[in-house]
């Protein structure tokens, strides 16, 4: 296509004039001059990262209309052509775009893109594209379909993709979404999906009015189709109208693809491939018609994901229960990894961040890893496989705390202490999502919220699919039909479920009637120990009454000794004065000769000097003292021989009881406890606890 050329086009059902500048294509809608900022945005070159931050810091605060459905070079957020000018002035690319703002349309139109031309073969084209030739007809009544879906059910949509694909929360109603259903037809029951548009949904009656103007976009295609009949590049653009339409009919190019047919070919601005789409969207049929026609499953896209990847992203196949059949076609691109080093088990994990996507991201984990199971070793390779923020499936499923994830990748090998590079891994977000729920205020996160560096798909499909305010569907037999087998599947599901839960109380109640007999034993344990201690403390009761007698006879006995020892004492100094009279009395007076010598010797001996006297009498007085003590102690030792006089035997057998009942203390080491055993017995009080047991405060009776 010709730089800064004026083409005339049609995406969608909607006309709009093209140009190509810089490589991109600028479009210029005729119905209302309305210019796509996302590609006066892509002229400045800004990429998408960019691209997304200016849309929502600065173009989508105003008047804006956000169009994520149809031909994907038409996609993009719209806003008027003034704001559009002074957006490209902004950054500088306002020279670039100002041929198609300044083109007036004049008698001769200008010519149709290359692009937009379709071959004559092929399935019909769906009504909704055409020509739009200046009709002012086609334009209005385009318009009016639109504002009938923005006012149905696009308003019940909680959840939208961002311009870039990624989940953002839908701020006002200025933002409309044309995004078709990616379940445009119906499943191998006759189910079909719950789409955005209405007109998606099921056929309605059509009144002439409409009759006519469906025929004047089937003869403005009619003039379209030029002589290229066998163009392969056109082939795209009919396998792309009828994944974005609400056909039933399979192209003929698929079920008989011509020889210049190329399956692998990219079909929309991202690189996609008509097996990408077909497995994103659940179409088994046509996957295994491509997989006929030489397509390549390891085939990836502008971000390097394969249609297997593609397929795991959406619910789509989760709500058509395809997903085993599907993976069967696509499994050997399972260890193929994208751009941003993400396996599908990361791909899964974010579909779980998306709400109401839980249940579709366990299906998907449960089907992948219950099949790769028979590989250990391709799993192993796989499993613990890290992003380039260092993520792994399992750090990314306890991000997002589903315990489901957690747990079924832990059970396949996956590794909980891998750390990201935040230095953080899966056992980390588990602790701090355990604190986080027992904290006193719980203020979750978004589940919409993605992941850094989250590879955006394109936004051809969509995430929310309302369906409140419905008409019964149960008029045809097919819907009948339809309905019996789903109630029949939640009574499976419940019946399961019940199940589970019977067998968990089960277990619950065997474990409760163990603690109770555990209870039980500990309590008779208690009881016969309060029974054995009363036994004792009742034998223990004239034990102080006993010490007083024994003190008592202990100093009567110490009094009956000493008094004893003194009247000996006096005896033997009796005696002694006795002798000596008795001997002084033979001598006449006088001692003998052999004393009187022995009495010279000693008085001799005796100093003369006062200092030596006093010093000889502290010496005589201390060991006087020394002496004294000792006797003291022998005294006292002599008492209490006295005293266990005749007990000897018993106390032998005394120290043996007791040392047994000590745990085999020696009989020898028995008196070094006693005090110790002593103490422990009298501070020993019966507990409230033991008091409850025995129904009342003090003892029971020894039996």
């Amino acid at each position: 296509m010709p730089e800064h050329q004026i083409f005339k086009a049609t995406y969608s059902g909607i006309p709009v004039y093209e140009m190509m500048t810089k490589g991109v294509a600028v479009m210029r809608r005729r119905s209302d001059s309305w210019l796509n900022a996302t590609q006066i945005l892509k002229v400045a070159g800004f990429d998408k990262p960019q691209r997304t931050r200016i849309l929502e810091r600065e173009v989508q605060k105003g008047e804006h209309e956000k169009v994520q459905g149809g031909y994907g070079k038409y996609q993009g957020t719209w806003i008027p052509i003034g704001r559009g000018i002074e957006l490209a002035r902004t950054y500088n690319c306002e020279a670039a775009i100002r041929p198609i703002v300044d083109f007036q349309p004049e008698a001769i139109s200008p010519p149709l893109a290359p692009k937009h031309l379709v071959t004559a073969g092929g399935s019909k084209p769906s009504s909704r594209r055409g020509d739009g030739g200046g009709s002012t007809i086609s334009t209005r009544s385009s318009r009016k379909r639109e504002q009938d879906v923005e006012g149905s059910e696009l308003e019940t949509l909680s959840v939208r993709l961002s311009e870039d694909g990624t989940m953002t929360p839908s701020p006002s109603r200025t933002s409309v979404s044309r995004t078709p259903s990616p379940l445009g037809s119906p499943g191998p029951s006759g189910l079909r999906s719950n789409g955005v548009d209405d007109e998606y949904q099921s056929p309605r009656p059509e009144n002439p009015r409409k009759r006519k103007h469906r025929a004047h976009h089937e003869e403005s295609d009619e003039d379209m189709r030029g002589n290229g009949e066998h163009d392969p590049s056109a082939y795209g653009d009919q396998i792309l109208e009828y994944f974005i339409s609400d056909t039933n009919q399979i192209p003929e190019i698929l079920v008989n693809p011509p020889e210049d047919f190329n399956p692998d070919m990219a079909i929309d601005d991202d690189g996609h491939t008509a097996l990408h789409w077909a497995a994103a969207m659940g179409r088994i049929r046509i996957v295994k018609l491509l997989i006929s026609a030489g397509a390549d499953i390891f085939k990836v896209n502008k971000a390097g994901q394969t249609a297997l990847m593609r397929s795991v992203m959406f619910a789509n196949n989760y709500d058509v229960r395809k997903f085993g059949e599907l993976y069967e076609l696509l499994h050997r691109s399972t260890l193929n990894i994208d751009n941003s080093n993400r396996t599908i088990f990361h791909h899964i994990v974010d579909l779980a961040m998306t709400k109401g996507k839980t249940h579709a991201s366990r299906y998907y984990m449960e089907t992948v890893l219950t099949r790769l199971s028979e590989y250990p070793k391709e799993l192993a390779d796989i499993i613990n496989f890290q992003d380039e923020d260092g993520e792994t499936a399992l750090t990314m499923a306890a991000r997002c705390r589903s315990k489901r994830l957690v747990r079924v990748l832990i059970d396949h090998g996956a590794d909980p202490k891998i750390a990201n590079r935040d230095g953080k891994n899966a056992e980390d977000y588990i602790i701090e999502d355990e604190k986080f729920r027992h904290s006193p205020v719980l203020t979750s996160r978004p589940l919409g919220m993605p992941f850094r560096n989250q590879t955006s798909g394109p936004p051809y499909f969509s995430f929310g699919l309302a369906n409140v305010d419905r008409a019964p569907l149960h008029h045809s037999t097919t819907g009948q039909r339809a309905a019996t087998r789903c109630v029949t599947d939640v009574a499976m599901m419940l019946e399961s479920l019940a199940t589970a839960f019977d067998v968990e109380l089960r277990e619950k109640e065997r474990d409760f009637n163990q603690a109770n007999a555990l209870l039980t034993n500990i309590q008779a344990e208690i009881l016969e120990s309060q029974r054995a201690v009363g036994q004792l403390k009742m034998q223990a009761q004239g034990l102080p009454q006993a010490k007083q007698q024994l003190t008592a006879v202990e100093e009567e006995l110490r009094t009956k000794m000493g008094k004893r020892y003194r009247l000996g004492w006096e005896k033997w100094s009796k005696d002694e004065e006795e002798r000596e009279k008795a001997v002084r009395d033979v001598h006449g007076g006088g001692l003998p000769v052999d004393q009187d010598a022995d009495l010279l010797a000693l008085h001799s001996s005796v100093p003369v000097d006062p200092e030596a006297v006093r010093a000889e009498c502290e010496r005589l007085r201390e060991e006087l003292a020394v002496h004294k003590k000792r006797r003291k102690d022998k005294y006292e030792e002599l008492v209490k021989f006295q005293a266990e006089a005749g007990t000897a035997g018993h106390m032998t057998e005394y120290r043996r009881l007791i040392g047994a009942g000590c745990g085999g203390v020696p009989p020898g080491e028995v008196d070094n406890v006693l005090g110790m055993l002593l103490e422990t017995l009298e501070a020993e009080e019966p507990s409230s606890s033991s008091a409850a047991w025995s129904g009342t405060g003090r003892p029971p009776a020894p039996s």
